[in-house]
């Protein structure tokens, strides 16, 4: 895509018939601007769309854009974590606006949102996404220096670590992706 673009994409995706792809939120705003107006994808049934803030508005047009019995997977994952949490979207469901949820987060991590002074971050309130897990990278190769910024231990034995990124807890409990951290907030 870096030398083509993303225009010769979608004439790929329809010769192979491809069923599932991944995207990162921008790629497939991208991709999604770049196509006519009336066309759809009916052998695609499954999307997922990773690794940064994605909106109601993607979910939509790309959802008119597919059909039968497809899902739309938004979900909040690095090499460093796995996937940490997930929402599924299916024809039925009603797809609000603005910026949607990754969703709950997934068994066996604790995922906290945390302000610059280490504190919790109220729901609604926006801070780094940190997250404790036994299944976290063990470092990162030949980088002794991020992977102490990044990765910690707890007094109890627990990995921790600090993703770089900002999200906040929704009132409901979804969490949201709210993008990277800028350098003058790391």
């Amino acid at each position: 895509l870096r030398t083509r673009g993303v225009h010769g994409l979608t004439p790929w995706l329809a010769a192979r018939e491809i069923t599932g792809i991944t995207f990162s939120g921008s790629l497939l705003r991208t991709w999604l601007a770049s196509l006519p107006a009336d066309l759809k994808f009916p052998f695609l049934r499954f999307v997922i769309a990773s690794a940064e803030p994605l909106y109601g508005k993607d979910v939509q047009e790309l959802a008119c854009r597919l059909e039968g019995d497809w899902r739309i997977m938004h979900t909040l994952v690095s090499t460093e974590t796995g996937i940490l949490a997930a929402s599924l979207f299916g024809p039925s469901d009603r797809i609000e606006p603005g910026l949607v949820p990754v969703g709950n987060v997934v068994q066996g991590s604790d995922v906290r949102v945390e302000k610059d002074d280490g504190t919790l971050a109220a729901p609604g309130e926006p801070g780094e996404i940190v997250v404790r897990s036994p299944y976290l990278a063990r470092s990162y190769w030949k980088d002794p220096e991020a992977t102490a910024r990044a990765f910690q231990t707890d007094p109890d034995g627990t990995r921790v670590y600090r993703s770089g990124d900002l999200g906040r807890w929704r009132a409901d409990g979804l969490l949201e992706h709210l993008g990277r951290k800028t350098r003058s907030e790391e």
